[in-house]
């Protein structure tokens, strides 16, 4: 029983090194793909490329409720004209085609520029891509060095098996921050806007979580099959 056990431990962990190497490979063509396209990208002039990318603003303000000297204010020249010369809006200014005062309502028609794309922008973008396609390959390394283990094995409760283990569990923290990193200021390049949010990916951490656990429980067991050898 404990053989075919054995058995079976050393298939699942052939069946994730194929897959891992596969994984590998993959990513590594996919890492050459974006790599070639970041050396033509610096081979290109910077002004190359400049991307503006514009939204059309319509607004309608009804200042009735902020009594009748704020109206009248509305009403004035100096008003209007302060509004055709530009605003600006979260950071963006914003660009006045007309301004339209009906009585204590406001319509402004503008746009603004909410997108800036250029050669500079792309290049740090593929360069992130490519440093986080990098991590993803150091994290299926671990992943083979774990399946190798288990491959090997004559008993999963071994110190490979569990240090490599550990390996992985810690080595997907720096990886999941590198990447949350990478993608917030790919986001801020190209959307033109800076986003510190966090968003909270409860399924990576459960599965940190349970392979640290996984790393205890098969510590305890490697100490119940010591001290069983220990009795036999």
């Amino acid at each position: 029983m404990r053989e075919k056990s054995v058995k079976t431990v050393n298939v699942i962990g052939l069946v994730g090194k194929i897959l891992s190497i596969i994984a590998i490979v993959f990513t590594g063509l996919g890492m050459s793909g974006v790599l070639i396209a970041t050396i033509a990208m610096h081979i290109l002039p910077k002004s190359f490329l400049d991307v503006r990318i514009n939204t059309g603003i319509k607004a309608i303000v009804d200042m009735s409720g902020f009594g009748d000297e704020v109206v009248n204010a509305l009403n004035s020249d100096e008003f209007a004209e302060g509004l055709e010369n530009g605003a600006s809006f979260n950071g963006n200014d914003i660009s006045m085609a007309s301004v339209r005062i009906e009585g204590s309502k406001l319509y402004v028609d503008g746009e603004t520029e909410i997108t800036e794309i250029n050669v500079r922008n792309i290049r740090i973008v593929l360069w992130l891509a490519v440093f986080s396609m990098a991590m993803a390959i150091v994290i299926c390394v671990f992943v083979l060095r774990l399946s190798e283990a288990f491959r090997v094995c004559s008993t999963p409760f071994c110190n490979l098996v569990i240090s490599r283990m550990n390996q992985l569990a810690i080595c997907l923290i720096p990886w999941a921050i590198v990447t949350w990193i990478a993608e917030k200021v790919a986001t801020s390049l190209m959307s033109n806007s800076v986003n510190l949010g966090v968003n909270v990916n409860f399924a990576f951490i459960g599965a940190v979580i349970l392979l640290f656990g996984l790393v205890q429980i098969f510590k305890y067991g490697a100490v119940l099959q010591q001290e069983a050898d220990e009795t036999l």
